[in-house]
């Protein structure tokens, strides 16, 4: 299977096509509910992009499923420590700015940053719980083989196999003479 091209792979990474899609339900959510003029300007190309979306993750996570089972067939390499992704905080600043937008007195406002703070929070937590759970999980758990392996095995011939010295002497003189013995 060929890897995707650069522009679908890079629509099709879920860190892009999830805001992606997002902003596009919201436009299309606001058209469907507010119906103002020229909605239909917007809202076509948005569920375009939509489809287009779609089908781009639907090809990036195929290319990885395979990729997943092609890798899978070679023994297993240490894996590194993934470090934090800062996607959430930036996902979290964006929120906090865009509440921060919608409701332009203060009050409202400080209330929504408030829920977001504690929502972020409650992530904070569960993160912490889970890091937790498969640490305790990954010291109870034995290395065992991996049964998707493929193995290959080749076994000594069952029938007896002449010596050189046997093999030399059953040749013919025509090909002896072409050997120089």
């Amino acid at each position: 299977m060929r890897a995707p091209s650069l522009a679908t792979a890079f629509f099709g990474h879920p860190v892009v096509a999830t805001p992606l899609m997002l902003s596009g339900l919201v436009v299309l959510v606001l058209f469907l509910t507010q119906g103002q003029e020229g909605g239909l300007v917007l809202a076509l190309p948005v569920a375009v992009m939509m489809v287009r979306l779609g089908k781009a993750v639907s090809a990036v996570s195929a290319y990885q499923a395979w990729k997943r089972a092609w890798d899978g067939m070679s023994p297993p390499r240490a894996r590194r420590a993934v470090p934090w992704k800062p996607v959430f905080a930036v996902l979290f600043v964006t929120l906090v700015f865009a509440n921060a937008l919608a409701h332009p007195d203060r009050q409202s406002a400080t209330a929504g940053a408030g829920m977001l703070v504690f929502a972020l929070g409650l992530g904070l937590v569960a993160a912490i719980v889970r890091s937790l759970v498969r640490l305790w999980r990954g010291r109870l758990r034995r290395k065992v083989a991996h049964h998707n392996s493929v193995v290959t095995i080749c076994a000594r011939p069952i029938f007896p196999v002449p010596s050189l010295q046997h093999a030399y002497a059953a040749l013919p003189d025509y090909c002896r003479q072409v050997l120089g013995r």
